[in-house]
């Protein structure tokens, strides 16, 4: 690939802009996260994995993405598909709960999305499987779990996370029509993507459930993420009035400083403290979702 095709490629520059910023590359949960971020969102992924794209990258760029970067055992196109699948599975489990009393047991699928399962060799419990296996690959290498429990320091760069702290870039102007699903613009900026941060919380409850060996590992972080959707809605959605999934995003971001940490892990041990077990969270979920998308005072 020659220096023109580099520089007209948009995965490129932006892999070799936040390689070459000193926001990401001088602070530890930034540079965790633009590597998550890269290494879970699909085009990013299928493009890190491209022999062409690897070597247009900066020097600083291979280093940053391509050095620790795990072996992805499937299709990077099934972290879109789960991602599709568990944001329908936050939404309805409000509609079926709160509406008629209702908890789902597991997510349902369309039929192509059972088609595309298919093709791979799996059913949604087995992607899932995958998908915990591979995002503990990563967690586990900057944050070795403590026990059967996620570390703290682990905990503490998702309440970053969640709560706009380590947000560098200016927010953007309120776009005129307001997007519900990810582009490569939400990339690599340390900051959630809109309605989608609900679905962190779904993955974790699920993964609870079918991912043997770990079970209590993504039940606590399923339990913290369940408590940071509160964060993450004061933080990045609308101060009064009723409410949509498309009024959540970095446009909103509040100004000042963000929720002490100390707060954040308080509300936490409140959420382990009232919802023990998966059954228990779920309800919570559910009321967390309504009031932050179907809420309509």
């Amino acid at each position: 690939m020659s220096v023109t095709e580099s520089t007209q490629n948009p995965i490129t520059q932006l892999l070799d802009a936040r390689a070459a910023d000193p926001r990401v590359l001088g602070h530890a949960e930034r540079r965790i996260f633009v590597r998550y971020d890269a290494w879970t969102f699909p085009v990013l992924r299928k493009a890190l994995d491209d022999p062409k794209t690897k070597a247009a990258l900066s020097p600083a760029a291979q280093r940053l993405f391509l050095e620790r970067m795990p072996e992805c055992p499937f299709a990077p196109g099934l972290f879109a598909l789960v991602a599709d699948v568990l944001g329908r599975g936050v939404l309805d489990r409000v509609e079926r709960y709160c509406d008629a009393g209702e908890l789902p047991a597991v997510p349902e699928l369309l039929e192509h999305e059972e088609e595309l399962l298919r093709a791979e060799h799996l059913d949604l419990d087995r992607a899932i499987v995958r998908m915990a296996e591979y995002q503990e690959r990563i967690f586990d290498a900057a944050y070795p779990p403590d026990g059967d429990r996620p570390s703290l320091g682990l905990e503490l760069a998702f309440a970053n996370f969640a709560s706009g702290a380590l947000g560098f870039l200016p927010p953007p102007p309120a776009p005129l029509k307001r997007p519900t699903e990810r582009s490569i613009e939400d990339a690599l900026n340390c900051e959630p993507d809109g309605w989608l941060f609900h679905a962190f919380a779904e993955f974790a409850w699920n993964a609870a459930r079918v991912r043997t060996g770990r079970s209590a590992y993504w039940l606590a972080l399923a339990q913290q993420w369940a408590a940071l959707q509160e964060v993450w809605a004061w933080t990045y959605g609308p101060a009064i009035g009723a409410r949509s999934r498309a009024d959540y995003g970095r446009w909103r971001r509040r100004a000042g400083e963000p929720i002490p940490l100390a707060e954040i892990q308080a509300l936490t041990e409140v959420y382990r403290q009232a919802y023990p077990t998966r059954e228990a969270l779920a309800q919570r979920l559910a009321w967390n979702a309504l009031r932050a998308f179907k809420d309509r005072r």
